[in-house]
């Protein structure tokens, strides 16, 4: 009994690439166990209640299922929390043969997969990479946004009313006030860049007088 209580304490001491790399290796397994049990759970109530859509709704099943952590958490809490708090929901899960108890066990072992700390760093990780998609997909938007916004007011210098029907002016009046900005902008660029380079030039050498 000694030795065994001396085990864990080093068990738990050992924070080792090691000792994690196990324990991170744990915790995917039960986690495998958590999403496979809930699955069978969630897949049986969509079968017995099909076609009653305020009950789907009432239990978060006529949402997609989330794949990603930390989604999939919340709508897998969410369905126990709300089949253990309506009688007649489960009932009916009962006489198609999954118990109370199994239902309480899957929503206790969703809670403790919840405080692990690689539950935290897998919804970490997600959501860091998820952001950054969603940043980079903003990015080229906008970058073909301002092309298109770019083009249409070139081919439609002239035309000046279709830029207003394309909503990217109030008023023929702000279109030919922007091109005009943008012609003395081009035109400061032009001079700006003629000026450096004329400082850029070596001066002319004077011719030795004879």
């Amino acid at each position: 009994m000694k030795s065994k209580k001396k085990y864990e304490i080093l068990r738990d001491s050992d924070q080792s690439p090691r000792a994690n790399g196990l324990r991170e290796s744990i915790y995917r397994a039960k986690l495998y166990g958590v999403r496979r049990r809930s699955w069978k759970h969630m897949t049986a109530a969509r079968l017995i209640f099909k076609g009653d859509v305020p009950t789907l709704t009432y239990l978060g099943l006529h949402e997609t299922r989330f794949d990603a952590l930390y989604p999939w958490t919340r709508q897998t809490k969410n369905f126990y929390l709300k089949v253990l708090d309506k009688d007649e929901i489960l009932e009916k899960l009962i006489q198609y043969g999954i118990s109370e108890e199994d239902l309480v066990e899957g929503l206790s072992k969703l809670n403790e997969l919840e405080g692990n700390k690689f539950w935290r760093k897998q919804t970490d990780e997600e959501w860091a990479e998820g952001e950054y998609k969603l940043q980079e997909s903003f990015g080229k938007l906008q970058e073909w946004m301002t092309e298109f916004e770019d083009t249409v007011r070139v081919a439609c210098k002239d035309k000046p009313e279709y830029v207003v029907k394309l909503g990217l002016e109030k008023s023929v009046e702000d279109v030919i006030e922007r091109q005009k900005f943008d012609e003395r902008r081009a035109w400061k660029k032009i001079l700006e860049a003629k000026a450096k380079k004329d400082l850029e030039l070596p001066p002319k050498k004077e011719k030795d007088a004879e």
